[in-house]
């Protein structure tokens, strides 16, 4: 059996001889395996023949080892960061003994010795399921619409299913698993603008895992010159979650994701430090990981951190300045006091009391909540939005739902998210309707109508 691919599925792998280095200096020669897995983790197996006495006591200490590091062919691996030992397994031969341990790393990096020229990168994306809007042409003939094209503010990015894309897809729905399923091209003139593509591509992540309600990261890049010879790779332990089959725009159509994607991306950035903490809990109410309340709940946590967001931008967190509240707030003290002698309080009673006098100066969750729902012109009738609040009221102080009908109050609350997002994304287009077994809703005709 291998031993490292009881750990996952391999995507990569990596064999060679090199050094492990402690953070007391010592340096210990090992043979290397290093593998990355279809969920993104790095796993190695390092050999030690020798030094094992130094590798016996570097055991002895925690977080113990700074880098990893060999030599494969032309090009040098490297682990650095966070380095996890996990398993230990101490062998008595004839000669002595040898150890093998098992490590987990946080990133990898595979570097040619000559990377001066650089034409392209390639990240690997995992989960991301799509219909091509480009043709592509097979050397040996044929070809198939197996590209989706993007263009985002002036930066051509290209998105190839990869080998066996159909088949992958099929196995991680099935299994609710993790794997690579395509991998995206960008232009890169020198290695020096990799930080900035790479923030480029998380925030284009963001926005798929958006459309597809499910969480799409990339794992790993590829590096290549212009004669498609790979000069770098790079290997990150990242996020990344198990398929989710609830999305928000529909993948048989690729000019629906191409057009929210470029529709959205500019209007993203603008709020993209409030949109990341959302999106990350909206797509985690989504996840098949536990009871349908708690997920419901997480979506009522996007619903309020938006609100409160939204009323901070527009200035409405208090109804009274704060200088006129001061004389209502002493007044309400003197006349709290005074009841207190009419109707004796325990002293902690009236302490209490005072402590919540300053949520007298806060516009009310639904008072809010109307507000932006009448800006962002989503429509809900008074009825929906008595629902609504009850929904919200149920789960935040019971943990349960309203009524017995849990998968369409939990709908409905994602539904409402669905609507808030899009119309703070400035998107007019199709999404999928959650609300209404996920028809396929045009905007902006009947835009945040809620079923």
């Amino acid at each position: 059996m291998d031993e490292l691919g009881i750990y996952g599925k391999i995507i990569r792998d990596y064999e060679t001889d090199g050094f492990m280095t402690s953070n007391g200096g010592q340096v210990c020669k090992c043979a290397i395996r290093a593998v990355q897995l279809a969920d993104g983790k790095i796993v190695l197996k390092c050999h030690f023949v020798e030094d094992t006495t130094i590798v016996l006591s570097i055991l002895q200490k925690e977080n113990s080892v700074v880098s990893i590091k060999g030599d494969i062919k032309d090009t040098e691996l490297t682990i650095e960061g966070q380095i996890f030992l996990t398993n230990t397994n101490i062998h008595t031969t004839t000669t002595g003994i040898t150890i093998d341990i098992i490590i987990i790393a946080s990133s990898m990096k595979v570097v040619g010795h000559r990377t001066e020229f650089t034409d392209s990168v390639r990240f690997g994306l995992t989960n991301f399921e799509f219909y091509g809007n480009k043709y592509r042409e097979y050397p040996n003939g044929g070809g198939a619409w197996d590209i989706l094209s993007v263009n985002l503010e002036g930066k051509l990015v290209e998105i190839y299913e990869i080998q066996n894309h159909k088949f992958i897809m099929e196995s991680i729905k099935s299994q609710k698993s993790i794997d690579v399923t395509c991998e995206s091209l960008i232009p890169l003139t020198s290695l020096g603008d990799l930080d900035t593509i790479t923030d480029f591509v998380d925030n284009l992540c963001e926005l798929l895992s958006l459309a597809r309600g499910t969480k799409i990261n990339w794992i790993y890049y590829d590096c290549y010159d212009s004669a498609g010879k790979k000069v770098v790779s790079f290997h990150k332990n990242s996020i990344v979650w198990q398929y989710v089959g609830l999305p928000l725009i529909d993948h048989r159509n690729p000019k629906d994701t191409v057009s929210f994607v470029e529709q959205t991306f500019s209007n993203y950035l603008s709020y993209k430090n409030d949109l990341n903490t959302a999106i990350e809990t909206y797509l985690d109410a989504k996840r098949e990981t536990g009871f349908l309340e708690i997920r419901a709940l997480k979506a009522v946590v996007v619903l309020e951190f938006l609100n409160s967001k939204y009323a901070s931008r527009k200035d409405i967190d208090f109804i009274l300045h704060a200088n006129k509240f001061r004389n209502v707030r002493h007044a309400v003290i003197d006349a709290l006091t005074e009841q207190s002698k009419e109707i004796p309080f325990h002293p902690k009673i009236l302490d209490d009391m005072i402590l919540k006098i300053n949520e007298l100066n806060r516009f009310t969750f639904r008072s809010i909540l109307e507000t932006m729902l009448h800006e962002y012109n989503i429509v809900m009738t008074d009825v929906d939005l008595d629902r609504f609040i009850k929904i919200r009221n149920s789960l935040v102080h019971k943990a349960s739902f309203l009524t017995d009908n849990y998968w369409d109050e939990y709908c409905f609350l994602l539904g409402v998210l669905d609507r808030i997002f899009l119309k703070m994304l400035n998107y007019n287009g199709s999404f999928l309707d959650i609300t209404n077994k996920f028809a396929r809703v045009e905007t902006p005709k009947n835009y945040g109508q809620i079923k």
